[in-house]
């Protein structure tokens, strides 16, 4: 166990809080860390506060002079008590001079941004015309796609046939695959199965689901075989923009989360992370982001109990629901086919019936009216790994 005596170096880094969990900043600075800091024997010590202010009528900015004023007792009580502390940094604001994504993308930060993607693209003959045909209509224009899976070709071939002017308007990401959860539509990796001997169930292809994956998986398998997938995906003239996982693959454990980080920060490419889903699913991953890695604000998707006759209804209060930042919403693209109903037998959603809703949908006058009623504007992966790497 570390005991408090045993500690020589300590980091505060904050994460991303609305307006009104400042309050809570407030009492830990104020209280504990002054207790903490003036008995550690710290040989250096530093703050950095990145944007917590999300709040555009900067109501709680009366939270914000406080915390300072926190911060301020927290260097007096605890380090100043010290005699070996020769570097105590103060940071406020981040590295971004403490403008939200929003507002590093050009947007004012009240506006509703919103990347409508379409996910498992490449699994099946159905999703890959189903997209294409989707992208051809517009206005959603954004995906990711599975590279291990039997149509991956196919849909390699599709994007090239497309002119450049077209293939310029793409905005696919490389949807990071390492389950197989169809009953009878398996795959596995990309790479020899000899090489990633942990992803590979007794069957011989991937496990079913990410529990499974995070139970089983040595992380430099799951490494090498992501990093395969993203070198397969760009040898077939796929640009990525961006990088997702399937079924959350590398969320369950702190060491395949790693993984995921490297791969974005390595390729220079923007990686699906929200501050709703760290919130929800993974608190603690939080301490492992560093000040370049883009993270949206919330991610949503269609209720998977919703039904197909209600899908109308049911995307009006989803998009009534978009508030300003940056948020994805993930949809499925398929047609309701032999192909389709057939691979997803005892699967629930989203199944056939589910994925040429999505595509009836996000085609229509409707979806286009959704988004002008709401003053919701499209943006895409592409805008947000320009601005990774400028």
């Amino acid at each position: 166990m570390l005991r408090l005596n045993q500690v020589t170096e300590l980091t505060f880094q904050s994460c991303i809080l609305e307006g009104k969990d400042l309050p809570y900043l407030v009492i830990i600075m104020t209280v504990y860390f002054p207790i903490w800091v003036s008995r550690a024997p710290l040989t250096r010590f530093t703050i950095s506060i990145g944007g917590f202010i999300k709040d555009s009528n900067m109501q709680n900015s009366k939270y914000l002079i406080i915390v300072i004023v926190a911060l301020l007792s927290l260097f007096t009580k605890g380090l100043l008590a010290q005699d070996n502390v020769p570097i105590a940094t103060l940071t406020i604001g981040s590295s971004a001079n403490g403008l939200s994504l929003a507002e590093r993308l050009g947007y004012a930060s009240d506006t509703k941004l919103l990347i409508v993607h379409a996910d498992d693209i490449g699994f099946s003959h159905s999703a890959n015309t189903a997209t294409m045909r989707a992208f051809e209509l517009g206005p959603v224009k954004t995906g990711a796609i599975m590279v291990p899976v039997p149509w991956f070709q196919e849909i390699a071939a599709l994007v090239q046939q497309q002119s450049d002017q077209q293939q310029a308007q793409f905005d696919f990401g490389v949807h990071i695959t390492l389950t197989s959860e169809w009953k009878y539509f398996k795959w596995n990796g990309v790479l020899a199965a000899s090489e990633i001997p942990s992803l590979i169930n007794e069957d011989g292809y991937f496990y079913t689901n990410g529990a499974e994956v995070a139970e089983h998986a040595v992380a430099e398998e799951a490494d090498r075989e992501a990093r395969a997938q993203i070198e397969r995906a760009m040898a077939y003239g796929i640009e990525p923009t961006h990088l997702d996982v399937h079924n959350s693959a590398l969320w369950g454990t702190a060491e395949l989360f790693q993984v995921y980080l490297e791969l974005g920060r390595d390729y220079k490419l923007p990686i699906l992370i929200s501050s709703d889903g760290i919130a929800k699913v993974k608190p603690d991953y939080q301490s492992m982001l560093s000040e370049d890695d883009i993270v949206l604000d919330r991610v949503i998707m269609m209720a998977r109990d919703a039904l197909v006759e209600n899908w109308v209804p049911e995307y009006e209060k989803l998009f009534a629901s978009v508030e300003p930042g940056v948020t994805q919403l993930i949809i499925h693209f398929g047609f309701d086919d032999t192909e389709l109903r057939a691979m997803a037998v005892d699967r629930p959603n989203p199944n056939a019936a589910w994925r040429q809703s999505d595509f009836d949908f996000f085609t229509s006058a409707e979806f286009k009216s959704l988004l002008d009623r709401n003053n919701i504007q499209l943006i895409t992966w592409r805008e947000i790994r320009d601005l990774l790497r400028s």
